[in-house]
Parts: structure tokens; C-alpha cells; sequence
């Protein structure tokens, strides 16, 4: 369970809030005022901090600008007797997970400090791998720079360093190893005078065999090759490791060979894939966080998620792009959580400052992203995925290739599933509809190659919304 921080001038309040929380099992500490809030936090390091945000002296808005300079990784609640957009907005902008209205509801808060606390677990977990791959990146650089340097000192020295290094190093020539130093005997699992006779490429993973090949002739021939990559091999259990290489063209006894310097990364590539699983946790947890506000369109980023992607990989982007397109999918209405929800679920026409407000969703969730560091450029595709072709879209009016490609795939992806599913104001369109709207603005709002793939992936049946029949 978490700490929490629960900040109120009003003891009954402080009580109350207090008594539900402890009810799921958190420990709870109080205070009444900003600056023994700031105190607690010193002391406590709280996971989560609820306060008001009339306080007594400095506003709850000022006490969340405190903390994101202290301890960003806090995830603040705010809590309002009076709602104000421009308020939240603020809230928000500064870094609010989220801002209830009172008097709060038991089940409403116990949702919102669960969701919260998750998060921050998340990104505690993603700190801590993160700071230990970089210790572990630091420490291989290390190794490398200590040994390349002692290579260079003596043929004694470096017969010593070789034979006792903590990578293996090996000769490739052709398909033969003529030499291996002892480390590579230990990852593979052979003996030095097996490694010698074996076929080098028997080691390679199936999968990898192809790109390692193709790698090590190329560089031989003096073609410009990674430095660096990764790999599978097969040990002499049958055991599959991944392996970093750096390999060098040297000549070995007259004829060209590479002379590589491997580690062991099988740690670390696990790692990075946990790492990458607390990364999409998060996303996961942003976007459902954002349709607790909007109960209309819940499922709502899900499924544009799902469409977006099937057109991406149509289009034959690559896996990182995709992955990219997958978060921003998951994230793209994360601004609405600005928005009051009378406005969101409305069921008559919009008023145009209420429109505004809405399309000052973009906006809103790139400043809540571009502080964020992604392998992606998420705030960007966020940010624009209400642009068209045409620059008749907000938030920038951009144009043809000013938008990016994953925006404009999440554009069209975004108008389909709107259009086919039920929204408060009216009933579903149905996808018919939604693909005869993409088909007639296809080039002038959207992207033509995106909606002829997304008109292929539903024409060839190959996608369905879940629940939507194809048409």
C-alpha cells in the first residue's frame, strides 16, 4: 500500500479523508497548511499527496509547484470546494494527477489514490532500471577503455589481459575461430580446441544467423557496418544468451578477419524488457485515468490504439515507430482530463466557448507530455493528431508533411472509431459511414495513403472494432 498525504485546513475533513483511505490499507499522514505539508514530505516521502487547493496563506496549486521542484516523482491530487476550469487547467498543466470536486466521494477518491499510486509505483520501478543500466553501461565502457589500453602497452601485457578478461574475445576468419581467449569458452560452453574445429555459425542463434553473416562479411569487405549489435547464440546446453559484440577488421596471418571483444547481456537485455513493461504500465495507466474521466468514450483511446497500429503495420513502418503510435494511441485524449466532465458527456450541442475547451485538448496534453522523456516523440503526434492535410485542423493549423506520419495515422484512426461508436450528443454512425467520411476527405483532411491502408484493412476484413461487425 502507499503513504499519503492528506492537506486540508478543515480537521473534519482531514479526518474523513483520512478514515477511507486507511480503509484500503495506506498509512496516512496529515497536515494543515503548505508548510507542514512540506515538512511531512521531508519526513514521510509520501507517494501521494490530496490537498485542497484554497489553503490558508499559499494556494494547493503553489504546494504542487513546491513539489514538482522537490520530488517530481509525487503523484498530487487536488481537491476544490469550487471547480474552475481555469483552475484544474492549471492544476493540471503544473503536473496534477488528477483534481476532485467536493465533497469527495469515498469510492471516487479510493479509485483516484489507487490510480495514482500505481503510477508512481511504476515510475519508481522504471527509475531503478534505468539507473541500473546506466551503472551497467558505465561499468562495460569501463572495462573496455582499461583493457583496449593495455592491449597497447606490451605483447606480455596483453597476452595477460586476453587470457583474463571478463569478455570474451575471439578471431573470426571465415567460418573458423582461430582463437578464443577463456571467457568465450565460458558463454558458449565449449572448450577452446571445439571452438577452434566448430563452424562459427553453428554458435548463431537461427533466427540472427542471416544479419550476423551478412554483417561480418560486409565489414570485412570495408562496408560500413554498426559498430555494435546484439545477438542470440546457442550454448553447448542448448541454452539461448544474448550477446553485445564490437568487432574490428585485423589481419590474421596474412588473410583479413575480425577480432571481436563479446559480452554476456542476457541480464541486461531482461532488464531493459522489464523496463520496457514498466514504460507501457504507465502509459496503460495515464490512458485509463484519462477515461475515468470521460465514461462515454471509455474504450475509446483502446480502440483507436488498435486500428492505428493495423495501419501502421500495413503501411510497413518499422517496429519502433509502431511502438511509438501504440502509446500515443493510449495517451492521445490524456488533455480531456482539463476538460469538466458536464462538458465531455453533454448531450446537446457544444456552446463555442465549450468548443474551445475542447479543442484545447492538444494543447493540454503536450504540456503534460514535454516534460516526460519517451523513446518517442509522443507529445509531438499527441499534440497533432487534430491536424489536417489541408491545415484546416488545431491545434497549429500544420500541412501535409509538417505533420508527423503518426499523427496523421492517428488522425484517421481517431475519425473512424468516432464515427462508428456512440457518442452522448448521438447515436453510433456505424463504419460504413466512418469509412465513406475518410474515403471522401481522403487528401484534403487526411492522408492518402493512410486511408487507402485503412480502407484495405476493413474492405479485406481483415480488422474489426471488437463488438463492430465489418462492413
Amino acid at each position: 500500500m502507499a503513504t499519503v498525504l492528506i492537506v486540508d485546513d478543515e480537521q473534519s475533513i482531514r479526518e474523513t479523508l483520512s478514515e477511507f483511505l486507511e480503509e484500503e490499507g495506506h498509512a496516512v499522514v496529515v497536515a494543515e497548511d503548505v508548510q507542514d505539508a512540506i515538512a511531512a514530505v521531508g519526513e514521510s516521502h509520501p507517494d501521494v499527496v490530496v490537498t485542497d487547493i484554497i489553503l490558508p496563506g499559499v494556494t494547493g496549486v503553489a504546494l504542487l509547484k513546491e513539489l514538482r521542484q522537490r520530488a517530481p516523482e509525487i503523484q498530487v491530487i487536488m481537491i476544490t470546494g469550487e471547480p474552475n476550469v481555469d483552475t484544474a487547467t492549471e492544476a493540471v498543466r503544473q503536473g496534477a494527477f488528477d483534481y476532485l470536486p467536493k465533497p469527495v466521494s469515498r469510492d471516487r477518491l479510493k479509485a483516484t489514490v489507487a490510480s495514482a499510486a500505481r503510477v508512481k509505483e511504476l515510475a519508481d520501478e522504471r527509475a531503478r532500471l534505468e539507473a541500473e543500466n546506466v551503472r551497467h553501461r558505465e561499468h562495460l565502457e569501463e572495462e573496455v577503455a582499461e583493457k583496449t589500453a593495455a592491449l597497447l602497452e606490451s605483447e606480455e601485457k596483453y597476452r595477460m589481459v586476453i587470457e583474463n578478461a571478463n569478455e570474451a574475445v575471439f578471431v573470426a576468419q571465415g567460418s573458423n575461430l582461430p582463437f578464443v581467449n577463456p571467457k568465450a569458452c565460458e558463454i558458449t560452453g565449449y572448450t577452446s580446441e571445439q571452438l577452434r574445429v566448430l563452424p562459427f555459425t553453428a554458435l548463431i542463434y537461427p533466427e540472427d544467423h542471416e544479419m550476423v553473416v551478412e554483417r561480418f562479411r560486409r565489414r570485412v569487405a570495408g562496408e560500413r557496418v554498426p559498430a555494435e549489435y546484439e545477438f542470440r547464440i546457442i550454448t553447448s546446453s542448448g541454452d539461448v544468451r544474448w550477446i553485445e559484440i564490437r568487432p574490428v577488421v585485423v589481419e590474421w596471418e596474412g588473410q583479413p578477419a575480425t577480432l571481436n571483444f563479446a559480452s554476456d547481456v542476457t541480464d541486461r537485455i531482461a532488464a531493459e524488457s522489464a523496463l520496457r513493461e514498466a514504460l507501457q504500465g504507465t502509459i496503460e495507466a495515464i490512458g485509463l485515468t484519462t477515461e475515468t474521466r470521460d465514461p462515454y468514450t471509455a474504450g475509446h483511446q483502446r480502440r483507436v490504439t488498435e486500428l492505428a497500429v493495423a495501419i501502421a503495420e500495413e503501411l510497413g513502418l518499422a517496429a519502433e515507430q509502431i511502438e511509438g503510435i501504440r502509446a500515443a494511441g493510449l495517451m492521445h485524449d490524456i488533455g480531456k482530463m482539463a476538460i469538466p466532465a458536464e462538458i465531455l458527456s453533454k448531450p446537446s450541442v457544444l456552446t463555442d466557448t465549450e468548443m474551445a475547451l475542447i479543442q484545447s485538448h492538444p494543447q493540454v496534453a503536450y504540456d503534460i507530455l514535454k516534460a516526460i522523456s519517451f523513446p518517442w516523440p509522443l507529445a509531438q503526434i499527441v499534440l497533432q493528431h487534430h491536424e489536417r492535410i489541408d491545415g484546416s485542423g488545431y491545434p497549429q493549423g500544420l500541412r501535409g508533411d509538417e505533420i508527423l506520419i503518426e499523427a496523421r495515422i492517428l488522425a484517421v484512426a481517431d475519425t473512424v472509431e468516432a464515427m462508428a461508436s456512440h457518442r452522448p450528443y448521438r447515436a453510433a454512425l456505424g463504419i460504413d459511414l466512418a469509412l465513406e467520411e475518410i474515403e471522401n476527405r481522403r487528401g484534403s483532411h487526411y492522408d492518402p495513403d493512410v486511408v487507402d491502408a485503412c480502407l484495405r484493412l476493413f474492405g479485406e476484413r481483415r480488422f474489426a472494432f471488437a463488438g463492430v461487425p465489418p462492413t
